[in-house]
């Protein structure tokens, strides 16, 4: 099953066992030589073990295969941020907005390079959008047990404050 190896590639790549996500990939490649993911995370692995410029080549041969992939400009935009070439980060980012103005990673990833930048107000207009996105997103069950989990607690300190006024005046009543 190939969506389970790349499952376990990218736990690979997180537990930063680079090689063995690599050796994954690539046979996930083997496979399906037009598997777009697996591709990406070759990339990815490439980046995060530190092999800049083997990443950035691989970027670039997926947009020109695919040039609708945005993580790969998303990929490119964080490569570019992590050497301080804002601009170039910006481009790429926006470049992945433009096809995916949903994207998490690049709507935060152009937030930290304006941030950089010095610019904090469009920092912030990002980071609010990244935000609002994430909101919408979360299932509204989810959303009910994150204010009833805080309406418990509000109630629990509400009561163990009072009770602790109370035992305070009873204390004082009887001096």
């Amino acid at each position: 099953n190939l969506d389970a190896a790349y499952q376990l590639g990218n736990y690979l790549a997180w537990d930063r066992r680079y090689e063995e996500a690599l050796g994954i990939f690539g046979e996930i490649l083997a496979k399906d030589p037009h598997n777009e993911d697996a591709e990406i995370g070759i990339a990815r692995v490439n980046a995060w073990k530190g092999a800049q410029a083997a990443a950035i080549n691989k970027y670039g041969e997926i947009l020109q295969k695919y040039p609708g992939n945005f993580e790969a400009y998303q990929g490119l935009g964080t490569l570019a941020l992590w050497t301080n070439d804002f601009e170039k980060s910006i481009g790429f980012f926006e470049k992945a907005l433009k096809i995916n103005p949903e994207d998490l990673v690049s709507l935060k990833g152009i937030g930290r390079t304006y941030l950089g930048r010095g610019d904090r107000r469009r920092a912030e207009e990002f980071f609010t959008r990244a935000q609002i996105l994430e909101i919408k997103k979360t299932p509204l069950p989810f959303l009910i047990g994150i204010v009833a989990g805080s309406l418990i607690l509000f109630l629990f300190l509400f009561l163990l404050i009072r009770s602790w006024i109370v035992k305070r005046k009873k204390i004082l009543l009887q001096m």
